[in-house]
Protein backbone atom coordinates (compact mmCIF):
# COMPACT_ATOMS: atom_id res chain seq x y z
CA UNK A 1 0.00 0.00 0.00
CA UNK A 2 2.74 2.34 -0.63
CA UNK A 3 2.35 5.58 -2.84
CA UNK A 4 2.10 4.30 -6.52
CA UNK A 5 5.21 4.18 -8.03
CA UNK A 6 7.56 5.88 -5.57
CA UNK A 7 8.90 3.39 -3.00
CA UNK A 8 11.83 5.07 -0.94
CA UNK A 9 15.61 4.01 -2.12
CA UNK A 10 17.50 5.98 0.09
CA UNK A 11 18.44 8.40 2.78
CA UNK A 12 19.84 12.23 2.45
CA UNK A 13 22.47 13.37 5.30
CA UNK A 14 20.27 15.71 5.94
CA UNK A 15 18.09 13.41 7.97
CA UNK A 16 20.46 11.29 10.15
CA UNK A 17 20.49 12.16 13.82
CA UNK A 18 23.62 12.88 15.33
CA UNK A 19 24.43 10.49 18.15
CA UNK A 20 23.36 11.31 21.57
CA UNK A 21 24.58 10.53 25.01
CA UNK A 22 22.36 7.51 26.21
CA UNK A 23 22.15 8.93 29.75
CA UNK A 24 21.14 12.45 29.20
CA UNK A 25 18.09 13.52 27.83
CA UNK A 26 18.52 14.39 24.20
CA UNK A 27 17.91 18.14 24.11
CA UNK A 28 20.13 19.37 21.17
CA UNK A 29 19.34 21.62 18.97
CA UNK A 30 19.46 20.54 15.67
CA UNK A 31 19.20 22.96 12.22
CA UNK A 32 17.39 20.13 10.12
CA UNK A 33 14.83 18.89 12.71
CA UNK A 34 12.19 21.14 13.93
CA UNK A 35 10.01 18.88 15.73
CA UNK A 36 10.78 17.30 19.64
CA UNK A 37 12.69 14.95 21.11
CA UNK A 38 10.90 12.97 23.69
CA UNK A 39 11.76 13.27 27.18
CA UNK A 40 13.95 10.44 29.02
CA UNK A 41 10.64 9.41 29.90
CA UNK A 42 8.33 9.20 26.86
CA UNK A 43 11.26 7.34 24.97
CA UNK A 44 9.76 5.84 21.97
CA UNK A 45 9.82 1.69 22.33
CA UNK A 46 11.80 0.05 20.35
CA UNK A 47 9.81 -2.65 18.28
CA UNK A 48 10.74 -6.12 18.47
CA UNK A 49 11.36 -8.45 16.22
CA UNK A 50 9.67 -11.86 17.21
CA UNK A 51 10.66 -13.75 13.66
CA UNK A 52 13.40 -16.39 13.42
CA UNK A 53 16.44 -14.95 12.04
CA UNK A 54 17.87 -18.08 9.87
CA UNK A 55 19.62 -15.52 7.33
CA UNK A 56 22.86 -14.82 6.30
CA UNK A 57 24.24 -11.25 6.53
CA UNK A 58 27.37 -9.17 6.32
CA UNK A 59 27.06 -7.68 10.02
CA UNK A 60 28.46 -8.57 13.15
CA UNK A 61 26.48 -11.66 14.73
CA UNK A 62 23.97 -11.79 17.32
CA UNK A 63 23.88 -13.22 20.50
CA UNK A 64 20.58 -15.17 21.91
CA UNK A 65 19.45 -11.79 23.38
CA UNK A 66 20.04 -9.74 20.21
CA UNK A 67 23.19 -7.77 21.19
CA UNK A 68 26.30 -7.62 19.48
CA UNK A 69 28.77 -9.86 21.00
CA UNK A 70 31.59 -8.08 23.19
CA UNK A 71 34.46 -8.91 20.66
CA UNK A 72 32.96 -8.01 17.98
CA UNK A 73 32.41 -4.50 20.08
CA UNK A 74 36.11 -4.54 20.25
CA UNK A 75 36.66 -4.97 16.81
CA UNK A 76 34.69 -2.23 15.57
CA UNK A 77 36.58 0.12 18.06
CA UNK A 78 39.56 -1.14 16.07
CA UNK A 79 38.39 -1.21 12.69
CA UNK A 80 35.62 1.64 12.69
CA UNK A 81 37.55 3.85 10.22
CA UNK A 82 36.88 6.25 7.06
CA UNK A 83 33.46 7.76 6.24
CA UNK A 84 30.79 5.81 4.16
CA UNK A 85 30.39 6.90 0.73
CA UNK A 86 26.75 8.08 1.23
CA UNK A 87 26.52 10.28 -1.58
CA UNK A 88 28.11 7.53 -3.99
CA UNK A 89 25.38 4.93 -3.03
CA UNK A 90 22.42 7.03 -3.20
CA UNK A 91 23.52 8.24 -7.01
CA UNK A 92 23.84 4.42 -7.91
CA UNK A 93 20.68 3.49 -6.38
CA UNK A 94 19.02 6.69 -8.10
CA UNK A 95 20.66 5.56 -11.63
CA UNK A 96 19.24 1.56 -10.65
CA UNK A 97 22.75 0.06 -9.94
CA UNK A 98 21.66 -1.53 -7.04
CA UNK A 99 23.84 -4.74 -6.95
CA UNK A 100 26.86 -2.02 -6.73
CA UNK A 101 25.70 -0.03 -4.46
CA UNK A 102 24.58 -2.78 -2.46
CA UNK A 103 27.97 -4.17 -3.15
CA UNK A 104 29.77 -1.02 -1.27
CA UNK A 105 27.42 -0.90 1.41
CA UNK A 106 28.41 -4.42 2.64
CA UNK A 107 31.86 -4.28 2.11
CA UNK A 108 32.25 -1.24 4.27
CA UNK A 109 29.65 -2.68 7.35
CA UNK A 110 32.42 -5.74 7.19
CA UNK A 111 34.98 -3.07 9.07
CA UNK A 112 32.60 -0.71 9.80
CA UNK A 113 29.39 -2.43 12.03
CA UNK A 114 28.53 0.31 13.58
CA UNK A 115 27.96 2.90 11.05
CA UNK A 116 24.75 4.34 10.89
CA UNK A 117 24.37 5.71 7.77
CA UNK A 118 25.69 2.36 5.99
CA UNK A 119 23.18 0.48 7.87
CA UNK A 120 20.16 2.21 7.01
CA UNK A 121 21.39 2.63 3.23
CA UNK A 122 21.53 -1.39 3.71
CA UNK A 123 18.38 -1.81 5.14
CA UNK A 124 17.01 0.52 2.46
CA UNK A 125 18.24 -1.74 -0.38
CA UNK A 126 16.91 -4.56 1.86
CA UNK A 127 13.71 -3.72 1.89
CA UNK A 128 13.56 -2.75 -1.76
CA UNK A 129 14.64 -6.50 -2.76
CA UNK A 130 12.01 -8.36 -0.65
CA UNK A 131 15.10 -9.24 2.15
CA UNK A 132 12.51 -8.12 4.60
CA UNK A 133 14.50 -10.10 7.85
CA UNK A 134 17.61 -8.33 7.04
CA UNK A 135 16.64 -5.13 6.73
CA UNK A 136 15.05 -5.44 9.84
CA UNK A 137 18.02 -6.65 12.05
CA UNK A 138 19.98 -3.37 10.03
CA UNK A 139 17.10 -1.43 11.84
CA UNK A 140 17.48 -3.35 15.10
CA UNK A 141 21.48 -2.49 15.02
CA UNK A 142 20.96 1.54 14.30
CA UNK A 143 18.51 1.54 17.17
CA UNK A 144 20.77 0.17 19.46
CA UNK A 145 22.64 3.28 18.95
CA UNK A 146 20.78 5.73 18.37
CA UNK A 147 17.17 4.94 19.44
CA UNK A 148 15.58 8.50 18.36
CA UNK A 149 16.17 7.42 14.53
CA UNK A 150 13.54 8.05 12.19
CA UNK A 151 14.80 6.39 9.25
CA UNK A 152 15.10 3.65 11.17
CA UNK A 153 11.29 3.67 12.19
CA UNK A 154 10.14 4.24 9.12
CA UNK A 155 11.69 1.46 7.41
CA UNK A 156 10.45 -0.68 10.09
CA UNK A 157 7.04 0.68 9.18
CA UNK A 158 7.15 0.08 5.47
CA UNK A 159 7.70 -3.69 6.46
CA UNK A 160 5.21 -3.69 8.72
CA UNK A 161 2.81 -2.22 6.02
CA UNK A 162 3.86 -5.01 3.42
CA UNK A 163 3.42 -8.05 6.15
CA UNK A 164 -0.21 -5.82 6.45
CA UNK A 165 0.58 -5.47 10.20
CA UNK A 166 -1.48 -1.85 9.91
CA UNK A 167 -1.93 -0.90 13.32
CA UNK A 168 1.91 -1.42 13.90
CA UNK A 169 2.59 0.70 10.75
CA UNK A 170 0.76 3.25 12.18
CA UNK A 171 2.38 3.36 15.25
CA UNK A 172 5.71 3.35 13.40
CA UNK A 173 4.78 6.07 10.62
CA UNK A 174 3.37 8.35 13.76
CA UNK A 175 6.58 8.06 15.59
CA UNK A 176 8.78 9.05 12.65
CA UNK A 177 6.60 12.05 12.60
CA UNK A 178 6.98 12.79 16.45
CA UNK A 179 10.90 12.66 16.08
CA UNK A 180 10.74 14.85 12.97
CA UNK A 181 7.14 16.70 11.88
CA UNK A 182 9.29 17.92 8.53
CA UNK A 183 9.52 13.80 7.61
CA UNK A 184 7.04 14.30 4.45
CA UNK A 185 7.67 10.67 3.20
CA UNK A 186 5.84 9.45 6.43
CA UNK A 187 2.52 11.54 6.12
CA UNK A 188 2.34 10.01 2.30
CA UNK A 189 2.45 6.72 3.63
CA UNK A 190 0.14 7.42 6.45
CA UNK A 191 -2.01 8.89 3.86
CA UNK A 192 -2.14 5.68 1.56
CA UNK A 193 -3.20 3.82 5.02
CA UNK A 194 -5.86 5.64 6.18
CA UNK A 195 -7.20 6.30 2.36
CA UNK A 196 -7.39 2.25 2.19
CA UNK A 197 -9.77 2.36 5.27
CA UNK A 198 -11.66 4.18 4.21
CA UNK A 199 -11.03 7.74 6.12
CA UNK A 200 -10.88 10.01 3.96
CA UNK A 201 -10.78 13.06 5.81
CA UNK A 202 -7.72 12.12 7.49
CA UNK A 203 -5.99 10.87 4.04
CA UNK A 204 -6.52 14.50 2.28
CA UNK A 205 -5.16 16.72 5.55
CA UNK A 206 -2.03 14.15 5.42
CA UNK A 207 -1.61 14.51 1.62
CA UNK A 208 -2.20 18.14 1.64
CA UNK A 209 0.08 18.85 4.56
CA UNK A 210 2.99 16.98 2.56
CA UNK A 211 2.37 18.84 -0.50
CA UNK A 212 3.04 22.12 1.55
CA UNK A 213 6.48 20.62 2.93
CA UNK A 214 7.50 19.46 -0.93
CA UNK A 215 6.29 23.17 -1.97
CA UNK A 216 9.26 24.74 0.12
CA UNK A 217 11.61 22.55 -2.29
CA UNK A 218 13.25 23.60 -6.04
CA UNK A 219 11.00 22.02 -8.44
CA UNK A 220 13.76 20.48 -9.62
CA UNK A 221 14.89 18.96 -6.87
CA UNK A 222 15.48 15.74 -6.76
CA UNK A 223 13.64 13.48 -3.90
CA UNK A 224 16.08 11.26 -2.87
CA UNK A 225 13.51 8.77 -1.21
CA UNK A 226 11.79 8.28 -4.34
CA UNK A 227 13.31 6.95 -7.65
CA UNK A 228 13.23 9.27 -10.36
CA UNK A 229 11.11 11.86 -8.85
CA UNK A 230 11.19 15.87 -9.00
CA UNK A 231 9.37 17.95 -6.52
CA UNK A 232 7.23 19.43 -8.91
CA UNK A 233 6.38 15.99 -10.30
CA UNK A 234 5.50 14.30 -6.80
CA UNK A 235 3.45 17.76 -6.19
CA UNK A 236 1.60 16.71 -9.07
CA UNK A 237 1.06 12.68 -8.50
CA UNK A 238 -0.09 13.86 -4.61
CA UNK A 239 -2.85 16.53 -6.19
CA UNK A 240 -4.02 13.72 -8.39
CA UNK A 241 -4.65 11.00 -5.56
CA UNK A 242 -6.47 14.26 -3.50
CA UNK A 243 -8.43 14.95 -6.15
CA UNK A 244 -11.51 12.15 -5.50
CA UNK A 245 -11.06 12.28 -1.39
Amino acid sequence: MHFPGLKPVAFPDSFIYQKTDSRQEPNIDLSHLEGLFPSESNKPAKPHITKKRNITVDLPPLSGNGNRSPEHDTADKEENLGEFPGTEVEKLISEGSISEAESITRKFLKKNHNDIQALLALATICANRGLKEEARICCDLVLETEAFNPLAYFVLGQLANEDGEIENALLLFNKVLYLNHEFFPALIELATIYEFQGDNKKALKLRENAIGKISKLNPESPIVFYKNMKAGRLIEELKKLTEHL
